[in-house]
């Protein structure tokens, strides 16, 4: 079932490694929230039209609104439990990450969050899209990346860097840097 697809972790943490690894929220605020709109704008680039795994605790607190441009798969040890705002066509409840890989319409699955389902992907993921923001308060988060030396099991394929004002980041207001990591395979 997991070698028919392939697996993409997208996240965004601060740039600064705090006590546990990368922080991905303090507090239910993702690093660099509503101050690097083009890391939005990538985000949905990257996942439109395809499935996106999300957990039930980030689930709530992205406001329960299914993401229009994608299928949606909400993980919940207690799926009955979960409500959307409004109808949703696009969006399936399940109780495990392998059966959220199972109900995936599309070869790319995305997993956006938060640190458990990342947890439970990491063992299958194929790829690592990381975006560090220039935010040295998030050091105090009390949520991290659950892999935080991501260079031990990750080759970095490529990296940007973006400052403020630029063509491609016209309304961002901190630096950011893109990574996207590709799992090492063992030698055989």
């Amino acid at each position: 079932m997991f070698k028919e697809k392939t697996i993409k972790l997208i996240f965004i943490s601060s740039a600064y490694f705090g006590k546990e690894g990368f922080v991905i929220s303090n507090k239910d605020r993702i690093p660099g929230k509503d101050l690097v709109p083009s890391d939005l704008k990538r985000f949905k680039d990257l996942t439109l039209s395809h499935s996106v795994i999300i957990g039930r605790k980030t689930w709530d607190s992205i406001g329960r609104k299914p993401l229009s441009h994608c299928q949606n798969i909400i993980i919940s040890r207690n799926p009955q439990a979960i409500t959307a705002k409004g109808f949703s066509y696009n969006m399936i409840v399940v109780d495990s990450f392998e059966r959220a890989i199972s109900v995936a319409i599309t070869k790319t699955v995305w997993v956006i969050g938060g640190a458990e389902i990342f947890a439970l992907a990491l063992p299958y993921a194929d790829f690592i899209h990381q975006t560090r923001v220039d935010e040295p308060l998030e050091l105090e988060g009390n949520i991290f990346f659950p892999d935080p030396i991501l260079e031990k099991y990750w080759k970095q394929i490529h990296i940007e860097f973006f400052n403020p004002g630029q063509k491609e980041t016209p309304k961002d207001t901190l630096r950011t840097w893109y990574y996207i990591f590709k799992r090492k395979r063992k030698k055989s």
